[in-house]
């Protein structure tokens, strides 16, 4: 009885000293394995720089073969209607598909709502970001890559932004878009994710607006970020008073919910403008597309 009661008491005694020991010295393995890790990490990023060069050298491969391929990427890429309107859409008939009266629709609505707070804060991060890193210059006017420019509309001569060119918010904007589709419906969401890939990200990399790097950064920001809202606002009473408002108020309601979509749907196009008008430099860094 005392040999157990002795090792009750050792281990009461020794295990605060055990886990503090444990915590202060978790700062010097991290230390450790980050100098450790060093190596790899810069391996890694210069392996995956590679890639992304890669990767747009075959795709510029094509550039000025035809005249009609060139111009048509030039049009869809330029053409609000062709991309974040089909987006908008689709969100528009996701929304509406369900009635709202039971369980299963008004989880839907409250995915599709909570989805929106995730894409506006997806994209500050993406604005964050922008300011924070380092200047990327876009693929079109980097001296490090010898870019061949595809056929531009007669009188069209430069079209690639001033911004930085990481994160793409393109990207970050409609693949936020696409993450609630595919909550709702499989079938809505993959169409959703075909399309921001093909009709959006693609064209903005043959024209060289993009790396696909850019474009990988903005889908893995946009994603997880409305994954974690999504999940931190499920079960929380704002979502349900929300759809009840909606329910007293469905004028003002769906006024606001269309003119959301349609600035969704534009990237922003309004918010870009008066940031412009600002005239600030660092301010044009970071706003683009």
């Amino acid at each position: 009885m005392r040999s157990a009661t002795g090792q009750l008491t050792s281990r009461a005694t020794f295990s605060p000293v055990a886990i503090a020991t444990g915590i202060l010295s978790l700062p010097i393995f991290g230390l450790l394995a980050l100098l450790f890790l060093a190596p790899a990490v810069t391996s890694f990023m210069t392996a995956a720089a590679n890639v992304d060069r890669w990767l747009l050298a075959l795709l510029n491969g094509f550039a000025r073969q035809s005249r009609g391929l060139d111009l048509l990427a030039w049009s869809v890429s330029v053409n609000d209607l062709a991309q974040g309107g089909v987006l908008g859409a689709l969100f528009c008939g996701a929304w509406f598909a369900t009635s709202g009266k039971t369980a299963a629709d008004r989880g839907k609505r409250e995915t599709l709502l909570s989805s929106l707070v995730g894409l506006y804060a997806a994209v500050l991060l993406a604005l964050v970001l922008r300011a924070v890193l380092p200047f990327r210059a876009r693929p079109i006017v980097d001296p490090a890559f010898a870019f061949l420019a595809p056929y531009l509309p007669s009188g069209v001569t430069n079209m690639a932004p001033t911004s930085t060119s990481f994160p793409s918010g393109h990207a970050t904007v409609y693949f936020a878009f696409a993450v609630p589709l595919l909550a709702v419906s499989a079938t809505l969401g993959i169409l959703a994710f075909l399309h921001v890939l093909v009709v959006v990200c693609l064209p903005r990399i043959y024209l060289g607006l993009h790396y696909p790097g850019d474009v990988l950064g903005g889908a893995v920001i946009s994603i997880a970020t409305v994954l974690v809202v999504n999940g931190a606002l499920r079960g929380r009473s704002v979502l349900p008073q929300l759809l009840a408002w909606a329910e007293r108020r469905p004028a003002v309601f769906y006024g606001l919910f269309f003119l959301c979509c349609l600035d969704l749907a534009m990237e922003f196009t309004a918010m870009r403008t008066i940031l412009r008008l600002l005239s600030s430099a660092h301010l044009t860094r970071i706003v683009g597309n």
